[in-house]
């Protein structure tokens, strides 16, 4: 398991470098208000997928170890095409999305959807190589094709990025697809009522959960393109702020999307804590340490690499970085409850968040800008995070708070779990 975790940060910090590149393309030929324009068609497609995942989302995992797998694959590529086509004309209806921009994220999402579908599986099947090829490929062939559109069509505007996304989407759907294959068998329709019902059920109250938890982390950028007076400007330069804060959950989320995997395929709930546990502990401290980096760069490199008008990304990332770190401990929790397919705790912990952001967000952002989007996602993200703890302290008797401390236990285990990568293939 620990050798898929590093091979799985490799190709996380590999994205994570890719996509920092991304942002500084497009903030240095956009500008702040052109970045902005970006991260707000990012988010719409964000609420589509999110809203495809009630049934391909990341239950999906859970079920594909247990269900006929061509029911999951009917069931889930029927839901996508329904939310490609409904939830971009919502999105228009309530003025979030451009009308020049609805076709576009009809086609855009629908393919990024199928493209997820495929990735859940591989999780699924513990194929954690197969989701990394195929992330890595979508966002190698987006900036290939955004730079081209930039450089040699000289269409400098978001109109560039939305032609990135198509030939991006579509490949990574492709390839996804072509390795997807292996796992086709004959459909039985054998309870496949029963399945979608419990797809859907069980999906809803994951996503649920991870819609609260995106608008706790994106709700700001439609406050401050609203409600604040530096508006789509403002948008821009928060979203790179939150882009690199949000770098510093590499370490977390490749060790959550590797927990989640090993914990459905699990029957050792006890196993299953202390090794969440374990992981959190590891993430925290190396999430501290990069948080403490980040914190030391001057508002003059983020000028120098970004372009004219981020030099208040500096200001942003204090009051936001506490969240960060803390979240960091989140996303393991989040995994374990999913992993053990009690996915509503976490998804109560996102509520709880979102509850806190739209409170705090419409007092604090129309008056405080950038500054106020920053505190109130630290407050939101802790409030969830104290929740997932609480209701995790309670169901595992046999914790104790010192377990939660590092100690050389820890360091042994590491230490055994790095030697087994590298001197011995054992069998998972």
């Amino acid at each position: 398991m620990f050798r898929k975790i590093i091979s799985t940060i490799f190709v996380r910090g590999l994205l994570a470098g890719l996509n920092f590149t991304l942002a500084i393309i497009t903030a240095r030929y956009l500008g702040p208000a052109g970045k902005g324009d970006v991260s707000l068609f990012m988010l719409n497609l964000t609420i589509v997928q999110l809203v495809n995942c009630f049934i391909g989302g990341p239950y999906l995992v859970y079920l594909v170890p247990r269900k006929n797998i061509m029911q999951l694959f009917l069931l889930s590529y029927t839901w996508s095409f329904i939310t490609a086509i409904i939830i971009p004309f919502v999105l228009f209806f309530l003025k979030l999305l451009d009308g020049g921009q609805v076709l576009h994220l009809i086609i855009i999402s629908f393919m990024f959807s199928l493209f997820s579908v495929n990735t859940m599986v591989f999780i699924g099947k513990e194929e954690i190589g197969k989701y990394n090829i195929s992330s890595l490929l979508q966002t190698i062939v987006l900036i290939i094709v955004f730079v081209f559109c930039l450089e040699n069509l000289k269409t400098v505007n978001i109109s560039s990025y939305i032609n990135a996304m198509y030939f991006s989407s579509g490949i990574a759907f492709a390839l996804s697809f072509s390795l997807v294959i292996k796992y086709f068998e004959k459909i039985s329709f054998k309870n496949i009522g029963a399945t979608f019902y419990e797809a859907i059920r069980k999906g809803f109250i994951v996503q649920t959960g991870n819609i609260a938890q995106m608008f706790n982390y994106r709700l700001s950028f439609y406050i401050l393109d609203h409600f604040h007076i530096g508006g789509r400007k403002e948008v821009g330069i928060y979203s790179v702020a939150v882009s690199a804060a949000e770098a510093l959950w590499l370490i977390s989320q490749s060790v959550s999307l590797v927990l989640y995997g090993r914990i459905s395929n699990s029957n050792d709930i006890r196993h299953s804590r202390k090794l969440t546990i374990a992981l959190i502990k590891i993430v925290f401290i190396i999430t501290v340490f990069c948080t403490g980096i980040l914190l030391c760069l001057p508002s003059s490199l983020f000028v120098f690499v970004f372009g004219e008008g981020f030099g208040e990304v500096s200001k942003i990332l204090f009051p936001l970085s506490a969240g960060i770190v803390i979240l960091s401990a989140g996303i393991l929790f989040s995994s374990y409850f999913a992993g053990i397919g009690k996915p509503q705790i976490s998804v109560v912990g996102s509520v709880i968040g979102l509850a806190v952001t739209i409170i705090l967000g419409f007092i604090l952002i129309p008056q405080y800008g950038m500054i106020g989007a920053a505190i109130t996602a630290s407050i939101s993200y802790a409030s969830g995070v104290i929740y997932q703890f609480y209701r995790f302290m309670r169901q595992a008797e046999e914790i104790t708070f010192r377990d939660f401390i590092f100690s050389r236990n820890d360091i042994r285990l590491i230490t055994f779990e790095l030697k087994n990568i590298f001197v011995t293939k054992r069998a998972e």
